[in-house]
């Protein structure tokens, strides 16, 4: 067996690489590789050596095993090649990057990295077991969007993707046919998304710049059902002068949105406000969808654990009720800190001339269409 077919043996392996993970020094983790490879005169060098090889590779892979163990995690649009991780913990942090980076911190991950292809074959259909997402998630950023994911995030039967990174590089790959987004759109959510006992349902909360692609997903999956969070631009841009988003922070270079210009003179609100227009756009268009149920913040807290857990047709027990609720008194995105109510201080943010602006740049009166479609 050459070092490529161990390294193959190795990462297709899910009852190897549950015991690998459970190493938690070198020593521990090259003594399990001599035993597995059969190689008892290996020095741990040269055991790393077959692992820093195999990683540097793409491999034709076995999904049905590959996925056993690992998830995809991260993209080079340049190679078009996925790097993968250790899918055996469930996701729990508040984002996505949050848990990749938890994940790449342990000993096996940090060591073993596979890559594959992001289209190892024309039609990828077939190739993993099919996800059926029982809900998505979109948002205009600062609108209470973490809050849902994370109320449910700690029920056994929910898996949460909250904003994968992967899922908007896919997205935003312009060097993709439609046809191969679509492919590998499909085939990193069956990956990434894969349940596993005893979860039942995946939820799938977007980036808020993800929304520009809402035809493409929906078309993709026409019977999940979609919860659109809206809030009041005011308090979404006084949010986002604490604290800027990536799509709310200018960058020629990388233009995230083809519409947007951006003249020289133009102020940093004023800029915002054109994103966050753009973004009501997009989703006033796609509240027209049967399967678009919008919600303003002001109305959420009391709806995540009736009216949109029903929704994503969740079933929740008296028991899944009360943790869900208990959920939302903490910071949604900072576990030990309480959540405060903060809306009358971002009110409180811009002048009255500044507000008037806003809800003028931002077309706000269409609210009321919103709440005509729903």
């Amino acid at each position: 067996m050459n070092p490529e077919q161990r390294y193959w043996s190795l990462v297709h392996n899910s009852a190897a690489l549950i015991a690998l993970g459970k190493a938690t020094t070198m020593v521990g983790f090259c003594r399990y590789l001599r035993r597995f490879w059969c190689l008892p005169d290996y020095g741990d060098e040269a055991l790393l050596a077959i692992l820093w090889a195999g990683n540097r590779q793409t491999l034709t892979a076995d999904f049905s095993l590959l996925c056993q163990f690992w998830a995809p995690a991260d993209y080079d649009p340049k190679r078009r090649v996925l790097e993968w991780m250790s899918a055996a913990e469930k996701p729990t942090h508040p984002f996505y990057s949050e848990h990749i980076s938890a994940v790449r911190g342990q000993l096996l991950s940090a060591l073993i990295k596979p890559k594959t292809a992001l289209l190892p074959v024309p039609n990828l259909s077939g190739m993993v077991e099919q996800v059926q997402p029982s809900g998505f998630i979109f948002h205009l950023s600062r609108c209470g969007s973490t809050l849902v994911s994370r109320s449910f995030t700690g029920l056994s039967k929910c898996r949460v993707l909250s904003e994968s990174p992967l899922l908007t590089q896919v997205l935003l790959d312009g060097s993709l046919s439609d046809m191969q987004r679509r492919a590998a759109l499909t085939f990193c959510i069956n990956t990434q998304g894969q349940l596993f006992h005893p979860e039942q349902h995946l939820l799938i909360k977007w980036n808020a710049w993800d929304l520009q692609f809402w035809p493409l997903i929906l078309s993709l999956y026409p019977q999940v059902p979609v919860l659109l969070l809206l809030r009041d631009p005011v308090e979404i841009l006084a949010s986002q002068q604490k604290s800027a988003g990536y799509h709310m922070v200018r960058q020629p270079s990388r233009p995230l949105f083809s519409e947007l210009s951006i003249p020289e003179e133009e102020s940093i609100l004023e800029y915002q406000c054109k994103v966050l227009r753009l973004l009501l756009d997009y989703g006033l268009e796609m509240s027209q969808r049967s399967q678009v149920m919008a919600v303003d913040y002001r109305e959420l807290l009391p709806a995540i654990a009736n009216k949109i857990a029903n929704w994503f047709s969740l079933d929740l027990s008296q028991e899944e009720c009360i943790q869900v609720e208990q959920c939302q008194l903490i910071h949604a995105k900072t576990a030990t800190q309480p959540f405060m109510a903060d809306s009358q201080s971002k009110q409180r943010f811009f002048t009255v001339k500044q507000k008037e602006q806003i809800y003028s740049d931002c077309n706000w009166s269409n609210l009321n269409r919103f709440e005509a479609e729903n």
